[in-house]
Order: structure tokens, then C-alpha cells, then sequence
């Protein structure tokens, strides 16, 4: 198993504590079966100002996430970074980023010179990134007050959307459409200017809140690259090593968040041609492009997603488990990926479905079956090498703002679910 965007490494041991902890009650009994359980530790970074995955569970078994301790001052989320930028032009930056964000000037210059910084703390190659998930590298050349405008709009859809997640819990019916979609917000117009040069008079603090939700959304970006070159280049030839001397050997993988995305890259990291010794892969709220196994993307017709034939690799089923609850990847994640002009004034529809992520609605154009999260005994019917998309919503819907659901992961059902995937559920 993989955790997601959490840096530290007590939290990521917790997760797995408690992830690990709900399935000996739901397994099977068989003497047969010998059952390891491994936790990656990767240099991933969750801002202290976002919940922990992997919160105690209540009576009921629902995680119940902890409340981000509140910061002092606006920056201080972004000043305490430096443990994973660690070199001294980052940290500079990141001291500066969190001076301005402090300060909220209300000079159009300000936002303009915050947007610079944050251009400069990029330490990933446009050429590295796969099509499907390139759209944050838009940010970069976006204008600072459009940005600014862009992400605030997307704090309040997804306080809204915390706020029905939090009414689904205690059983109030929700109005979300029948894909499951969440609304993506519309620019409010009135918060933008007509660029720097322009000026708008003021730069307002819901401006500023906007520029720091950037800054968020494009150095968890960044992270997630992270992710898939540990997966490819890590996790990958260490299965391939661990099968080479283990006869018989079944690996399941799990992965939450960009996690997910760490896991499903492990796939390419092993060798071609040996059989794979992987049965089973059970993505949780994934935060990477829903075309990512696609042999043709929608938008580039003459392209593939990065990770087109690795489902192959996989000798058992393949799950994206979902929720319309998870704002992280179903609000903010498409509005990272928007860009300036034609994108930015879509349908929030052709968004969400050219920029989407697996937890927002699973896995898209591979033919993937979708199902209901069940309850724990119910016998599922997964396909092998095949993916199928299973709605968490009715389940995995806590969290407050701005992530949702995002980190709503500890529960028997989705354990159940992966058990029943790697045959090893109890009958």
C-alpha cells in the first residue's frame, strides 16, 4: 500500500496501521495463504492545514477526520514546506510566498510577483509529462488575477460540496447529477481585472485565498510526478525482486491519493517479459488522470495515456474506487488542469471529462464495468486485467474543505472491496 499526499512518516504508518487493521476480521481463513502486508514510505507533502488520512474510526467504523489545526497567518501553511524543498532557492522562495500572502497587498503588482515565485519553485520538465496530465503547466502562464479568480471561486464549490457530504452522512438526499459530477465554479468576473498592466484597484483577500489555493494545487502537481517516478523507478523493480525470490508469490497493490498513482506506475517499472506477480491493484480516490491505461485519448486521438497496456500486467481486477465527495479531485483538480481562454469559459461537463481524475468518477475509456460499494459479505463479480469503477459516494462522503471526502478512507467496505478483488474475502 501507498499513502498519498502525507509527508510525514508517522501519519503514513498510521494510515497503514488502521488500513491494514480493518482486514483480518474480513478475510478468509484459509491455511493455504500466507498474508504480508507492506507500507510504502515515499517523500510525498501534505500541508499542515489539510487533514491527515487515516483518522481513528468512530463506533461505526467511519474514519473521522481530525480538523487542520487553524494557521497563525496565511503563509504559514506554505513557510513550513521546506521540508520537501529542501534547497536553499526553494526555501527562499517559499519565504517570500509566504511574506506576500501574509501581507496581502492589494496592489495588482503583488499577485503578479506571487505568481512569478511560484513559476520558480517548479522543478519538474514540461517534456516529462504525459498529455493527460499536463494541464497545471497552464498555471504557469496563466494571468495572476484570472488564476487568483479561478481558485477562489473553486473554495467556495467546495465548501458547498463539503457541506452535502456532510448532509449525505446523516442521510438528507443529495442533488448531485446522475454521473456523479460535481459543478465546477464559474470565474466571477467581478473579481478580476484586466491583467496588471490594467490594474483592478484592490486585490482582495479572497483573491489571496485563490493565489494560495494555486500555490497548493500546483506543488501537490508536482508531488505527483514524484509520485510516478518512485512508482516506476522504485516500487516496480522492488516487486520484480521480491517475486524473483519468492515462488508463488501474489502481490496486491493499493494505493490512495497520488498513491494510486505511485502504485499504478509500478507497473511500468517491471521487466518485460517476465510474468507479472501482480493479482490484483485497488486505486483509492486517485489523483491522476482518469485516462491514464486509455489506449486513445479523447482530446489527442493520436496519443495513448501513460499507462495504455499495463492492465495486462495485472493477472486479477483492477479497481478505481470513487466518490462525487472527493473535492480535491473533483473540483480542484479539474480546476487546476483549466487554462486561460477557451478551457476556462467550457462546460464544466467537458472539464471534469477532459481533466478529470480516477476518484472523481473512475476509470474512463478502457470499458470499465461500474458498480455500488457494497457491504461487507457481498459477493462482487470483477473481471480480471479489466477495471471496474466502484461508487464510493454513499460511503466515502466526510471531510470539510477543500479536499471533501478526499481522505474518508478507512472503512470495512472498501477493505472488503479489495479482499473480494485479490480472492482472498471471506466466504
Amino acid at each position: 500500500m501507498s499513502h498519498g499526499w502525507g509527508a510525514s512518516t508517522e501519519h503514513a504508518r498510521e494510515l497503514y496501521e488502521q488500513w491494514f487493521g480493518l482486514l483480518p476480521p474480513l478475510a478468509s481463513a484459509s491455511t493455504d495463504v500466507r498474508v504480508g502486508t507492506i507500507g510504502v514510505f515515499w517523500p510525498a507533502m501534505l500541508w499542515p492545514d489539510e487533514p491527515q488520512p487515516g483518522a481513528p474510526a468512530t463506533e461505526g467504523g467511519v474514519a473521522a477526520l481530525p480538523e487542520p489545526t487553524p494557521a497563525e497567518q496565511p503563509g504559514a501553511a506554505v513557510a513550513a514546506l521546506t521540508t520537501v524543498y529542501p534547497e536553499p532557492e526553494q526555501q527562499l522562495i517559499l519565504k517570500q510566498l509566504a511574506a506576500l500572502l501574509n501581507d496581502q497587498s492589494s496592489s495588482p503588482q503583488a499577485l503578479a510577483q506571487f505568481h512569478e515565485l511560484m513559476k520558480n519553485l517548479s522543478e519538474t520538465e514540461p517534456q516529462t509529462i504525459g498529455l493527460e496530465d499536463s494541464g497545471p503547466l497552464a498555471m504557469l502562464n496563466e494571468d495572476p488575477e484570472t488564476l487568483a479568480a479561478r481558485f477562489a471561486a473553486a473554495l467556495d464549490t467546495a465548501a458547498e460540496q463539503a457541506t452535502m457530504g456532510d448532509s449525505a452522512a446523516d442521510g438528507v438526499p443529495q442533488a448531485f447529477d446522475e454521473g456523479g459530477a460535481a459543478d465546477l465554479p464559474d470565474i466571477e468576473l467581478a473579481d478580476v481585472g484586466q491583467g496588471a498592466a490594467g490594474g483592478i484597484g484592490n486585490i482582495t483577500s479572497r483573491l489571496w485565498n485563490g493565489a494560495k489555493e494555486a500555490l497548493r494545487a500546483f506543488t501537490y502537481w508536482q508531488m505527483k510526478q514524484r509520485a510516478g517516478v518512485v512508482g516506476q523507478n522504485g516500487l516496480g523493480p522492488f516487486i520484480a525482486d521480491l517475486a524473483a525470490g519468492a515462488q508463488n508469490l501474489r502481490v496486491h497493490l493499493i494505493g490512495h491519493s497520488f498513491g494510486a498513482r505511485l502504485v499504478a506506475f509500478s507497473l511500468a517499472g517491471l521487466p518485460d517479459g517476465d510474468p507479472s506477480p501482480v493479482r490484483s491493484l485497488t486505486l483509492l480516490e486517485g489523483a491522476f488522470s482518469h485516462f491514464a491505461f486509455a489506449p486513445v485519448l479523447p482530446q489527442d486521438p493520436a496519443r495513448s495515456g501513460a499507462l495504455n497496456g499495463m492492465m495486462a500486467r495485472v493477472g486479477g481486477p483492477l479497481l478505481a474506487c470513487y466518490s462525487s465527495h472527493d473535492s480535491a479531485v473533483g473540483v480542484l483538480y479539474p480546476v487546476a488542469s483549466m487554462t486561460a481562454g477557451d478551457d476556462a469559459a467550457g462546460l464544466a461537463d467537458d472539464l471534469t471529462f477532459r481533466w478529470g481524475a480516477l476518484g472523481h468518477d473512475g476509470a474512463q475509456e478502457v470499458g470499465a464495468a461500474i458498480v455500488p460499494l457494497a457491504a461487507v459479505g457481498t459477493r462482487y463479480n470483477f473481471a480480471a486485467s479489466h477495471f471496474t469503477n466502484v461508487d464510493a459516494s454513499a460511503v466515502v462522503c466526510h471531510g470539510g474543505p477543500p479536499s471533501g471526502a478526499h481522505s474518508d478512507i478507512v472503512h470495512p467496505e472498501l477493505g472488503w472491496a479489495m479482499l473480494s478483488a485479490a480472492g482472498l474475502a471471506a466466504s
